[in-house]
């Protein structure tokens, strides 16, 4: 029997745990949570797209379903907004905490174990056969093996519940703007009874007026929110080579933001972990945790460089270019369910259409050229 620890209860360990419980294999499985318990003061938006639910085979029930979104608005500097509508709807709000703690019930009816608390895991982990770190960019599993904190590509967000009384309540608004939220963005997901996740992430070295743009931010949405807002890292890096290495010996993988699987551009992590989930299910299945990386390179690794590099462009981007993608998005028509690929694509439009948005963008030049 393969004894497997997962450092992490939230999304990624779960399905992690889930995938293998559920796999036929002789496993044992323990995820170890740093929270009192599963679910808890969870700060995500929440939104999985439809795309990503059918490309993993999701089934998501609808008790866990806060709303479903039928297009995405995009606010620029001035608050003048443009709408990508899609055939199909877009994708999903979810009750993330409600949803985590029905994955963590599943955990336990196939077998697994699950400890909330864990403040110090180390005594557990000498048990292990298979670590596996979920727990997050600046958890401990990436400590355990002296990764690097990419602290140039880490994202700080803030979230909170509330109403907007501008906001769409069918629709994921995002906001743009170098006084709305520099080199990041803030963003509206509609919620039942007309209330939002109201949020707002820039990079890091930003962290000193987070909250100064969040109440801002607040005002220009006439905005209003009910108790205390949270904050958490988001990797936004560049994809590393490799998710498997040791701890004192026994072999170690990273999935989800632990693994830096995250989308570069928007941030987006739910899909990712999940799909990073099975494929480290699928290479242990296999007898060999060296097939994870080949499984999550092919799914992930090509996709997170090009996102990597649209967040670049973006974060290069003033007001004007804001305004300019605004007035284009308003006769656009994506061939994509993607909220990054779509906006690569207008990027691309605009430039090819206003060629001194491409003279001031050396790198979306040499990225093209």
């Amino acid at each position: 029997m393969t004894k497997v620890v997962c450092l992490g209860g939230s999304i990624a360990g779960l399905h992690v745990a889930k995938f293998l419980l559920s796999s036929g294999l002789d496993v044992d499985v323990e995820v170890l949570e740093r929270k009192p318990k599963i679910g808890y003061r969870i700060v995500c938006a929440g939104g999985i797209s439809s795309f990503m639910i059918r490309k993993l085979k999701l089934y998501i029930p609808n008790e866990f379903v806060a709303s479903k979104v039928k297009r995405v608005r995009f606010y620029g500097p001035t608050f003048d907004f443009a709408e990508l509508n899609f055939e199909k709807e877009y994708g999903l709000v979810l009750w993330r905490a409600r949803w985590e703690s029905w994955l963590g019930e599943q955990v336990r009816e196939l077998g697994g174990r699950i400890y909330t608390g864990v403040r110090n895991p180390y005594e557990r982990l000498k048990e292990a056969d298979v670590i596996v770190g979920t727990d997050g960019i600046a958890g401990i599993s990436r400590r355990l093996v002296g990764k690097p904190f990419p602290e140039e590509d880490v994202h700080i967000a803030v979230q909170a519940v509330g109403k907007a009384r501008v906001a769409d309540e069918e629709a994921i608004s995002l906001y743009f703007g170098r006084q709305t939220a520099p080199e990041g963005y803030a963003w509206t997901f509609p919620l039942p009874g007309s209330q939002f996740r109201i949020g707002l992430g820039v990079p890091l070295r930003y962290s000193s007026k987070l909250f100064s743009f969040f109440k801002k931010f607040l005002v220009n949405i006439d905005g209003e929110i009910k108790g205390k807002p949270g904050a958490k890292l988001i990797p936004t890096a560049y994809p590393e080579k490799t998710l498997v290495s040791t701890f004192m010996g026994t072999p170690i993988a990273f999935v989800g933001d632990a693994g830096l699987q995250t989308d570069p551009s928007t941030g987006g992590g739910i899909g990712p972990a999940i799909l990073g989930a099975k494929c480290l299910a699928e290479a242990l299945s296999r007898g060999e945790l060296k097939h994870y990386d080949r499984l999550w390179r092919k799914e992930l690794y090509r996709r997170n460089r090009q996102r990597y590099k649209l967040k670049q462009v973006l974060c290069e981007m003033n007001d004007g270019d804001w305004e300019l993608i605004i007035e284009e998005l308003r006769d656009f028509e994506p061939f994509t369910e993607s909220i990054g690929w779509a906006l690569l694509q207008l990027i691309l439009k605009v430039a090819f259409s206003n060629p001194s948005f491409l003279v001031r963008h050396k790198l979306l030049r040499r990225i093209l050229f």
